[in-house]
């Protein structure tokens, strides 16, 4: 009879503990959570990545083989995937929804960067809309072939801090990204390329380029550079020498002669009648308003503003006296041939209203 009631006694004891693990694994659980969709999360993360955004009209698509792709070598530089604040090995197995961003982290510093969103290899880049390569060290890359191909949804790319110092080969760079309105390519050092073959061809939403700081001296390669640009207004080559280049403009067929304008040393080379203006200048400030509108900078009253030389609205170029068709927080750039030795009463509200809407 004793030993019967000590054997249930420690039975129920075993019991008791068994409960108090199960409650503290299910408390840890909840203090230290782990979703299926990927690891723990990550307290810190190297600073060398790129962020990737995509289209918010798409259906959910499964990344059976995450980021890994035997047909795009130049992805196994890639370490691991953030997804929010969850972490996937490159090769992991991740589910995309429409608007997820996805932050891109590498081992090191990498060498090519080709076809490494190429919509043709990779279906799925075609739903990307925004790439930020703010936070990518771009240093030994000697490559950007096929970068960006057939990204045809792709809407924006920020190139700051983007380093080309090293990249002698930019073929089919963007080729096919008929979404792209807008370049902002004027810092990229095009010393060392030797192929731009179809870079920009069938960027058929683009409207204008600077491309006025490029140095091309050992290109070889210029095929069909600006084939298919079919909205393009403005081209300004201002620094490029290579007649090459210049002829691939003046002889391509589909572009538009007469309401195109090309920027070479300060002079239209084509449609010379056209309002736009012919620079280089790195002397500018950038404004932005709180809310859209139409509006000129002209002001009798402000005659510091008769200095401006031109004014870089998206994709248009504008004179002072021209009307802006501003838009919410997007930025304006105004630019100045000239340094000036006044700005009195350039944004004094009470001669200018519309002053009191600059938040930047």
């Amino acid at each position: 009879m004793q030993i019967y009631n000590l054997r249930k006694i420690k039975s129920v004891i075993y019991k008791m503990k068994l409960k108090q693990y199960i409650f503290c694994a299910y408390f840890l659980f909840l203090i230290f959570p782990m979703d299926i969709r990927g690891q723990e999360p990550e307290i810190s993360t190297p600073n060398n990545y790129i962020i990737i955004k995509f289209r918010d009209d798409m259906d959910p698509i499964e990344y059976e083989n995450g980021f890994d792709s035997d047909s795009i070598p130049s992805r196994k530089g890639v370490n691991y995937l953030i997804q929010e604040e969850y972490r996937y090995e490159f090769n992991e197995s991740l589910i995309i929804r429409p608007n997820d961003t996805i932050e891109i982290h590498f081992y090191n510093n990498i060498k090519s960067l080709d076809n490494f969103f190429n919509g043709n290899k990779d279906n799925y880049c075609r739903s990307i809309i925004y790439v930020d390569l703010s936070h990518f060290d771009s240093s030994l890359v000697m490559n950007t072939e096929s970068m960006f191909s057939s990204c045809d949804r792709l809407e924006e790319i920020n190139f700051t801090n983007f380093d080309t110092s090293s990249v002698t080969n930019m073929e089919n760079m963007f080729f096919d990204c008929s979404s792209l309105k807008s370049l902002e390519l004027s810092h990229f050092d095009t010393s060392k390329v030797e192929n731009m073959g179809y870079i920009f061809c069938r960027c058929e939403s683009l409207m204008s380029l600077d491309l006025s700081n490029f140095d091309t001296p050992k290109l070889t390669n210029r095929d069909k550079m600006f084939y298919g640009l079919s909205s393009i207004k403005y081209i300004n080559i201002y620094n490029i020498t290579n007649n090459r280049i210049i002829q691939e403009i003046q002889w391509s067929e589909d572009l538009n002669k007469d309401d195109i304008s090309v920027c070479q040393k300060k002079r239209i080379i084509t449609n010379p009648n056209a309002n736009y203006i012919c620079d280089n200048s790195t002397n500018y400030i950038i404004i932005k308003y709180n809310e859209s509108m139409s509006y000129s900078l002209f002001n009798d009253n402000c005659p510091e503003r008769n200095k401006i030389g031109y004014i870089k609205n998206q994709n248009s170029i504008l004179k002072v006296n021209d009307i802006i068709l501003i838009e919410e927080n997007k930025p304006i750039k105004i630019y100045f041939h000239n340094p000036i030795e006044s700005l009195e009463n350039f944004f004094n509200s009470d001669i200018d209203s519309n002053s009191k809407k600059i938040i930047i």
